[in-house]
């Protein structure tokens, strides 16, 4: 039962923390014309307002975009934490190109899951603005 109470807590104070989370790209644009075997890096520079890095997960949604930006074939990788700097923690990642055209991506921030969880509430996922 003290674990329930625990989750419990730890999903109120995500909840109650969520808006605070700040961040943004600091890397290349995404690729026009991508080769297969080519490799983008990201670095994300993140404020997680009262959060600590043990609550969320940066991840990077990338793949082949149409003629409209939107993405043909998405898949997600998590971002490694790097360094943390004077309240911004870094992330890093980086995007494998497995087909050659034009890549895109996205970053979001999710609550991090432990398994007991659903990872995706609408409501607590940030995208990058």
């Amino acid at each position: 039962f003290s674990r329930a109470k625990e989750l419990a807590a730890w999903r109120a104070k995500v909840a109650g923390n969520w808006q605070g989370i700040t961040f943004s790209t600091k890397s290349a644009a995404p690729k026009e014309n991508a080769l297969v075997g080519d490799r983008i890096p990201l670095t994300v520079m993140a404020n997680l307002g009262g959060l600590s890095p043990e609550d969320i997960e940066m991840q990077v949604v990338y793949g082949q975009v149409d003629a409209y930006g939107n993405f043909t074939s998405p898949r997600t990788i998590t971002m490694q934490q790097k360094v943390n700097d004077e309240g911004w923690i870094t992330y890093f990642a980086e995007i494998v190109c497995n087909e050659s055209g034009r890549y895109g991506f996205a970053v979001r921030a999710v609550p991090a899951s432990d398994g007991l969880l659903p990872t995706f509430r609408p409501d607590l996922i940030r995208w990058e603005n």
